[in-house]
């Protein structure tokens, strides 16, 4: 299963929220495509990074001072914000 298809069956069910009103419904599946928009980009600027970087020769990698396992982490930092490291949701 894709990146995208993923995003997209965690925010199938918005809009069917029992009880909401038909704009209500149209302001979730709004909201859904939003977040899903913004996820697909963070992924697609993650590996434009990360083959930014990895272009990059030794001597520059070590003039910056960045050695080539640290790349994924980097990237996405840069690409998601924070230190890197994955959230789990409760």
């Amino acid at each position: 299963m894709s990146i995208s298809q993923k995003i997209l069956s965690q925010h199938s069910g918005l809009s069917q929220v029992p009880g909401s009103t038909f704009a209500q419904g149209n302001l979730n599946a709004w909201r859904a495509i939003a977040s899903v928009g913004r996820q697909l980009l963070a992924h697609y600027r993650r590996r434009r990074t990360e083959r930014q970087l990895e272009s990059l020769s030794d001597a520059i990698m070590k003039d910056i001072g960045v050695s080539r396992s640290e790349v994924p982490f980097i990237a996405h930092s840069l690409a998601f914000g924070g230190d890197g490291r994955r959230r789990v949701r409760h």
